[in-house]
C-alpha cells in the first residue's frame, strides 16, 4: 500500500508555476479499487468511466460521470 501511494503521489503533484494544476489517473484494469482508502485519500473530485476503442478514443455514448 505504501509503495502504491508513493508512486501515485509523485505523478499527481501540482506545480502551479509550470501550469500543472490537475492530473488524471487512467486505470484500464480497475486495479485502483484494491487500494481505496477514503479515510486517507478523501473523496475523488470526479470519476469518469468510458469504453474506448482500439485507438484509445471514447466510444460514442459510453462516457459516464459517477
Amino acid at each position: 500500500m505504501t509503495d502504491f501511494k508513493q508512486i501515485i503521489g509523485r505523478g499527481t503533484r501540482v506545480h502551479e508555476k509550470k501550469g500543472k494544476t490537475y492530473f488524471n489517473i487512467l486505470d484500464y484494469t480497475k486495479s485502483t479499487v484494491l487500494f481505496e482508502d477514503k479515510d486517507f485519500d478523501g473523496e475523488p473530485a470526479l470519476i469518469q468511466e468510458a469504453d474506448i476503442d482500439g485507438q484509445g478514443k471514447v466510444i460514442e455514448g459510453k462516457l459516464l460521470s459517477i
